[in-house]
């Protein structure tokens, strides 16, 4: 769908790959070809910076905006990956201006089934200055 996002495979392109695997099967294989499903996730989180940074902080919620993009690109999720929020919260981290962050919205960790992927839909950005 797009560099950051998948979407289903046409009825045509899944009729070609089941044609192509015909001349590779074994006798007694039978090729199915299945859909993976997205679940798409909206996230609130709260993103808490310094008091210091009350001046820049819209520049810092942009750097942590292109973080969260980055955490859920479709090169960096697999299917039946489950979603953690520590290692989203870890990846979020590495914003240096980001001195904590949490997922509002969500209170544990997402589990997929082995055909299922995460992606990002929306997402929204608290900000509290401690």
């Amino acid at each position: 769908a797009s560099p950051l996002q998948l979407e289903r495979a046409s009825v045509a392109f899944k009729k070609e790959l089941l044609d192509y695997f015909q001349n590779y099967k074994m006798l007694t294989d039978e090729v199915v070809v299945s859909d993976g499903v997205v679940r798409t996730m909206d996230l609130v989180c709260t993103i808490f910076l310094d008091k210091s940074n009350r001046r820049i902080a819209d520049n810092i919620k942009q750097k942590a905006a292109n973080a969260l993009t980055a955490y859920f690109n479709v090169d960096n999720m697999n299917f039946g990956e489950k979603l953690s929020i520590a290692d989203l919260t870890n990846h979020m981290l590495t914003v240096p201006e980001v001195r904590f962050f949490n997922v509002d919205n969500l209170d544990k960790d997402v589990f997929v089934n082995f055909n299922e992927i995460v992606q990002l839909n929306n997402f929204e950005f608290n900000i509290e200055l401690v």
